[in-house]
This record gives structure tokens, C-alpha cells and sequence, in this order.
């Protein structure tokens, strides 16, 4: 048997779950909030000015300029729209020039690109901080101006409530449908049961309607149902799950009402020839989750040109600011809306229904399109925004949730929808079904921030974008950087990031990548500095770096051994490691060959002060320079050891393995001995860090590649998310914010960053 249930969606879904029904055993859902919002404040343009459909004459220059977006806090409880500053939430730009960039908010919720090419098209923009939906702006032109947004959470913090759905029900109902008088998760209906959630610590009521429905109408179109009574339960705030039955012994008074919808004029509008017609009432201040009256009766008048509609609503006088909507319904979510403002008033004529944009592509909606596709539509209306609403769920059951809301600038009928932010986790956002896309119109309020009236489109089918992030949190970080095979990676803090690969460097410096200019193509093989103004690059052939903080510059090693790492104490006190037992030391004037006493390659180097360095290499080779000679450790093993770190003299870790049997992968020093910390078997590891002694990691390849996670106990695999490539470096600001360099093998590098 069909059933329509409520949906988790704030849309006009709500709506047309019910005019989708046609057996005799329908769920109306709650009331809903327009396309995609009738009351929006994480989508729209600011409230503090219209925008212009018309940019300027297309001979007339358009100067660089800056754009500014601010992105502000709402709550889901009360759908806040004050400007509360949402500072570290990301704003992620494609820019006309073909640029990417992700720039951080400040304390001020602004984030800001300088000087936008704005004479080589438009800017799209969207937000995204952790937990929350995304929000995009498209197609942004100067003109538009700066722009304003605000975000919710994805998965609000509901206390659940559920119960009986209607205890002493009305001998001549059979079902009950309701919501909260306060915001709400969706309601779940059961057999005589519901569940939904609702704001902690805030007090509210259950209101709905108990009914049954006659199918035995004169046209297909027509709609009775036969409301038996309105059911109310009281409840005091609550802060815990809570069970609240609905008694409907006592049925609330009502007020009836009637409206005729006017249909369009013209033949060929779905409006006119294949809708059916509702209204029903709630709650402007409620969030528009309240459920406060409904259309008993909608019958298609004679000549076909409207609906007659008999309704009823609860009592009103409690409610600050009623919302009445009128809706012609297409059926599977498609229909349009007008909403108005206050209590319905008796013989009310509504006309002025949106018609509907005509979706051209995708040419076939039901066949997933690849989620870069271009989306294009027309339509004959204007004055209107358009809304490209992103949902996931199931269709069938009528189980769709809105998840992500783009909204185009005025005059665009079409677009491409822009890659994630970096910080979305898009497994947990879309899935990795299809999901579906819909283009709706919405006639904005620019004081108020809801849809007066909006019509939602012919639904399509896409498939979401590969999954950016592993389910332990590795994120693919889009750097824009191509034929760079990554070798290298080091910096001095969250906006100082260096890479180096393919005779190249790149810095990013927190907003983007750029490759610089170096005086000579280098191999680099290791990175260190004393801070931003001073940095070293090593590399094949004996080639040394060295930036200034302003451009790099050639330095003289005295040698033509390839060098495989740089550490120092100090901006007069760097060394450097490398094959046939090289190690060079610079005084802040000159490098010099230091006696090793080995002929091995070497590949790790790190220390603690000028006065106690470690180096090690091939067949197990460990050294330590006590601040006058380099001497030989026991290591303990013959394999081959490719890399050095660790938190002091007593906390010292090697790392080493092999993808060819089983040996020491990882080995310990606790200012005594070496030892073996971990066996690995068909696994090589050659990149070792952390911020402290109890985090710390260990990359390198095995089958794929590999990742080691230490807690301070033990070592155990983390997920990367991908499936081939080689790590060369692991390196990081901070313990919240880690990145692992990859080598792809395919002659580009690929940035992975992990944030807990």
C-alpha cells in the first residue's frame, strides 16, 4: 500500500508529497517553507539591497575589482537571520581566470579575493564550515555586488519526541498527521504512531488533524478529505528523548474557510491542465514546521479555468505570524506556491502562480549526468531567482532530503555546478547514489528572506562527484598544480606551505597554489627552514636553494652527490644528508663536507640541537654528531633506513620496511637503544612526523599506499583514500591539520590533508 510519509526536507516537497498520493491511504505531510525555502537563511541574496538582472554594455571595460563574502551563523531552532559572524568557515572561489581558491574567514565572517578578473566572465562562491550545508552563489558579476550567507547545520541537535499518533481517535478517521509548533526534524509517521525532534529547553505543541480520504471524486483532479477534528498535545521544554501522546478526546475549535485558486491562462500550462489544488496553514515564526490547517476539499470548476477550495484552520490567535500558502501540486514533487502573509481570509481569489523552467539539459533526467554537466533551462518568467536544489534519499518512497542550495545570479539559464570545497566530506554529503537535482524560481523578499512565491522543476538525475575525503578524514586538497610529481613537502605554518616536484616548488600561502621561480630546474628531495624568510630546498646533482622569503636563490654545496635531506638548528646551522655518505654543514656563510665515516647513502637527518644530530641510511646505517664527530649507532638491523624524526634525544624514531618481505619497519630510540617498534611486512615507509610524542605518522607504500597513525601507544593503518601513488612526505602546522605529499606515478602529485 502507498504511503506518503513527511519529508526531511524544508521545501516545497512537503507540500507535494501529498497531491503525489492517489490511495486511499495518505500521510499528508507537514506544511512546508517554499522553494527551497519559503523563509531561507542560509540561501538568497542580502537582505540590504535588490540586484540588477543588467550588467554593463558588452563594450564597456570592466576594471578588476575585490568580492567579499561574509558568511554568518543561523540557528535551526529559530532560523535566526541576525548577522552573527561565522569566523573559520571556508569560502571556496572559482575565479574567471580558471583559479580555485579557498580562503578561511576571519572573526568578522569575511573572506575576501583582492582583485578579481571580473572582464573574463564571473565568480562562483560557496560556503562551507564543518557540519554544515553547503551554500553557493553562481555566476556572481561585479555588478552583484558582495555578497552574504548564512549556514545551518546538516544534522541539527533535535531531542527526539514521539508517541501515539492519535489516542481516541474519531470513529470516522483513520489517520493523523501534525507537526511542532516550534522548528522541527521532519515527522516519521508509524501505524498509529509518529517521531520528530525539536529545539531543547523551548516548550511547544503537537497539532494535526485526524482524517480519512474519499477517492470517489468527480475528476482525477480533484482532492477530499474528510477531516474529522484537530488534535493538540502541550509539552514543557524538554532536554531528553521524550514520549508525548496525542489524545484527540477534545477536539480544537476551527475556523473554515474557502479560496478559489485562478488557473493560467494559457492552454499549455501544466498549471492549468494537470495540477491540483491546496492550501494549508502554519507558522512564519514556528519555522513554518507547525501544521496548523489544511484544505479539506478541491474540486476543478467546471470550465476548468479553477480550483474551488473548502478548508479549516486551528485557532490563530497564538501564532505571532500565520502564513497561509496556496499550491497548485504537478505531483512528484513539481508544483508552485503563493504564499501570503496572515490568517486566509474567506472567498480569497490567488492567481499569479510561477510557471514552471523548462529543463534542456540534461536531454534525458531520468539517466544520471556526470555532476560536471552542464544544467541549462529557460523560462518565461522574471523578476525571480533561480535555485538549483541538490538532494539525496530515495524518490520511490518519497524520502528525499535537501542538502545543498546554489543559487544563480539574476539572468542565468545556465551553469555548471562547482566542485565541493575541500572541507566537505562528500560521501557524507551526497552518497555515492545518484542523487537529484531540480531547478525552482523564486520570487524573493529581500526584507523578510523567503520565497512569496516559487514553483519547483522537473526533477533530474546526477551522480555526485568521487568522494574528496577517506572515512579517516584524508581530504583530496585541489591545488591546481600540474606535472609536479611530489617529492617533497615542508612548511613553516598554516599559510607557508611549500612542495617541491618535477624540478619545481610551490608555495601555498592559505588561499592558493602558485608555482615561483627558481634560478635552475631542481629534483627536490627535502625541505627545512628557521621560519618563512628562510628556507632550504635540496635536491640531485648537489643543488641547494635557498629563499629569502622574497625568491629563491642557487647556493654553492661543493658536491654533485645527489642530497636527500636538509634539517637545522638553527638559520647559521643547517645540514644536509645524501649518497655516499655526504653530510654538509652550512655556518650561515658557507657549506662545508663534514666527515661521516660511512660510504652509505644516506636519507634521514634530524636532530635536537647543533651539538646532537642523527643520520640514517643503506644497511642500517645510523650516525651521531655530538658537536665535534660523527660516530656510528647500533641500529639493530640491515635494512634500509629512510627516515629520521622525533621529539627529543630519548624519542627518536626510523623509519624503513620493505614491499619485498617482512622486517623492522619502524624502529625506536629511548636514548639507550634502538629497537624494533614495528614489523611490516611488504611495506616500505620513508616519510616520519608528528606535532608531539603521541601523535605521529609514518608514510610510505606497500601493495597501495600505506599510512601509520602512533596515539602515544601504538601504531595502527589510517585510510588515505586512494588506491595507488606513493607518499614522499608527511608534514604539518599542527595536530588538527596534517598533509601527506603523494607522488601519483603518472607524472602529477596529489595533496592529501587530514582534519580530525
Amino acid at each position: 500500500m502507498k504511503r506518503c510519509f513527511a519529508l526531511a526536507v524544508p521545501s516545497l516537497m512537503l507540500v507535494l508529497a501529498l497531491a503525489a498520493c492517489s490511495d486511499p491511504a495518505p500521510v499528508p505531510p507537514p506544511p512546508d517553507r517554499g522553494v527551497p525555502d519559503t523563509r531561507a537563511p542560509d540561501a538568497g541574496p542580502q537582505p540590504d539591497k535588490a540586484l540588477p538582472d543588467k550588467g554593463p554594455a558588452p563594450d564597456q571595460a570592466i576594471a578588476n575589482g575585490p568580492l567579499t563574502i561574509t558568511v554568518y551563523k543561523s540557528d535551526p531552532f529559530t532560523w535566526d537571520t541576525s548577522k552573527t559572524p561565522f569566523p573559520g568557515a571556508t569560502v571556496a572561489f572559482d575565479l574567471p581566470d580558471g583559479k580555485r581558491l579557498e580562503l578561511t574567514t576571519g572573526a568578522d565572517g569575511k573572506a575576501t579575493v583582492s582583485d578579481v578578473a571580473w572582464s573574463k566572465g564571473t565568480v562562483n562562491a560557496t560556503g562551507h564550515a564543518k557540519g554544515m550545508r553547503p551554500i553557493s552563489y553562481l555566476g556572481i558579476r561585479k555588478q552583484d555586488g558582495d555578497q552574504e550567507l548564512w549556514l545551518l547545520p546538516l544534522k541539527p541537535a533535535w531531542v527526539p519526541v514521539s508517541g501515539a499518533a492519535a489516542k481516541n481517535m474519531d470513529a470516522a478517521a483513520k489517520y493523523w498527521a501534525g507537526g511542532p509548533t516550534v522548528s522541527s526534524q521532519p515527522m516519521s509517521y508509524g501505524v498509529g504512531t509518529y517521531a520528530t525532534g525539536v529545539p531543547s529547553g523551548v516548550p511547544f505543541s503537537l497539532i494535526g488533524m485526524q482524517y480519512d480520504v474519499d477517492n470517489a471524486t468527480a475528476s482525477p483532479r480533484d482532492r477530499l478529505f474528510k477531516i474529522a477534528g484537530w488534535c493538540k498535545a502541550d509539552s514543557p521544554a524538554i532536554t531528553t528523548a521524550t514520549t508525548l501522546d496525542i489524545d484527540c478526546a477534545v477536539k480544537q475549535p476551527v475556523t473554515a474557510f474557502k479560496a478559489t485558486i485562478t488557473l493560467p491562462t494559457d492552454p499549455k500550462s501544466l498549471l492549468r491542465t494537470s495540477t491540483t489544488g491546496l492550501v494549508f496553514v502554519s507558522d512564519f515564526d514556528s519555522a513554518l514546521t507547525s501544521f496548523l490547517g489544511y484544505a479539506s476539499k478541491a474540486t476543478i470548476a467546471a470550465d476548468g479555468k479553477s480550483f474551488n477550495l473548502e478548508a479549516e484552520h486551528v485557532s490563530l490567535a497564538a501564532f505571532k505570524a500565520p502564513l497561509t500558502q496556496y499550491v497548485l501540486s504537478l505531483g512528484a514533487y513539481q508544483g508552485s506556491v503563493v504564499a501570503s502573509e496572515g490568517a486566509p481570509k474567506d472567498g480569497t481569489t490567488v492567481s499569479g502562480f510561477l510557471e514552471q523552467a523548462t529543463l534542456l539539459q540534461p536531454a534525458k533526467p531520468t539517466t544520471a549526468m556526470a555532476f560536471g554537466d552542464p544544467i541549462e533551462w529557460s523560462t518565461t518568467e522574471t523578476g525571480v531567482r533561480t535555485v538549483i536544489a541538490l538532494s539525496r534519499g530515495n524518490l520511490q518512497a518519497q524520502n528525499l532530503e535537501q542538502v545543498w542550495f546554489l543559487w544563480a545570479m539574476p539572468g542565468t539559464t545556465k551553469l555548471t555546478l562547482p566542485e565541493p570545497p575541500s572541507t566537505v566530506d562528500v560521501a557524507e554529503l551526497l552518497g555515492s547514489d545518484p542523487i537529484y537535482g531540480q531547478v525552482n524560481l523564486c520570487e524573493f523578499d529581500l526584507a523578510k528572506l523567503y520565497c512569496k512565491r516559487n514553483v519547483g522543476g522537473k526533477l533530474f538525475k546526477l551522480q555526485p562527484p568521487p568522494p574528496t575525503c577517506s572515512p579517516d578524514k584524508w581530504c583530496i586538497v585541489k591545488t591546481g598544480l600540474s606535472k609536479m610529481p611530489f617529492t617533497a613537502i615542508w612548511g613553516s605554518g598554516a599559510s607557508d606551505l611549500f612542495l617541491g616536484g618535477g624540478g619545481k616548488i610551490a608555495h601555498y600561502d592559505g588561499a592558493s597554489f602558485t608555482v615561483m621561480s627558481t634560478p635552475s630546474s631542481i629534483a627536490v628531495r627535502s625541505f627545512w627552514g628557521s621560519g618563512p624568510k628562510d628556507v632550504f630546498a635540496v635536491g640531485d646533482g648537489g643543488a641547494i636553494l635557498h629563499y629569502d622569503g622574497a625568491a629563491w636563490s642557487a647556493m654553492t654545496s661543493g658536491t654533485t652527490e645527489n642530497l636527500a635531506r636538509v634539517w637545522g638548528s638553527g638559520a647559521k646551522d643547517v645540514f644536509v644528508a645524501g649518497a655516499k655518505g655526504t653530510i654538509l654543514r652550512y655556518d650561515g656563510t658557507s657549506w662545508k663536507a663534514m666527515t661521516s665515516g660511512t660510504a652509505v647513502n644516506l636519507a634521514g637527518l634530524w636532530g635536537t640541537s647543533a651539538t646532537e644530530v642523527f643520520a640514517a641510511g643503506s644497511g642500517g646505517t645510523i650516525l651521531r654528531y655530538d658537536g665535534t664527530a660523527w660516530s656510528a649507532m647500533t641500529s639493530g638491523t640491515s635494512e634500509e633506513l629512510r627516515a629520521l624524526w622525533g621529539t627529543g634525544a630519548k624519542d627518536l624514531w626510523a623509519a624503513s620496511g620493505s614491499v619485498f618481505g617482512s622486517g623492522p619497519g619502524l624502529l625506536h630510540y629511548d636514548g639507550s637503544a634502538w629497537s624494533v617498534a614495528l614489523t611490516s611486512k611488504n611495506t616500505a615507509y620513508g616519510s616520519i612526523w608528528g606535532p608531539d610524542a603521541k601523535l605521529v605518522f609514518a608514510a610510505g607504500v606497500a601493495v597501495g599506499p600505506a599510512l601509520l597513525r602512533f596515539d602515544g601507544t601504538s601504531w595502527a593503518p589510517m585510510d588515505l583514500g586512494i588506491k595507488s601513488g606513493f607518499p614522499t612526505g608527511v608534514w604539518g602546522p599542527s595536530a588538527n591539520e596534517v598533509y601527506v605529499a603523494v607522488d601519483t606515478m603518472t607524472g602529477d602529485g596529489l595533496l592529501l590533508r587530514y582534519k580530525p
